[in-house]
């Protein structure tokens, strides 16, 4: 991992805020694809899935809208997702409404 604002190669990640992964095409002029869909002017590049049978692992997927123009497939493992806090609200939400609907 290369830390641009040190401009060293780093061993391991201990910082804060947002995060995200960036692929640079050489066949699109060295372009790059950010997983922050805003940096790619709204459109969404990149995919993260777990694994079924091993959900440790992850696939990182940069591909466009077609499922044969696939860019690049990464398998990590170590990663594990953060869900955003509005999916969390919405789960309290629905457990709110389980809970009185079950009061008589």
């Amino acid at each position: 991992m290369f830390d641009i604002e040190e401009s060293t190669i780093e061993n391991s990640f201990t910082g804060s805020g947002n995060t995200g992964f960036f692929l640079t095409l050489n066949a699109l002029g060295g372009d790059s694809l950010f997983s922050d869909s805003s940096l790619n002017f709204g459109v969404d590049w990149f995919g993260v899935f777990p694994f079924i049978a091993a959900p440790e692992n992850l696939a990182l997927v940069f591909q466009n809208s077609s499922p044969t123009q696939q860019f690049s497939l990464h398998v990590v493992s170590g990663l594990t997702s953060v869900p955003e806090p509005s999916s969390i609200l919405l789960t309290l939400l629905g457990l709110t409404g389980l809970g009185i609907a079950r009061k008589p």
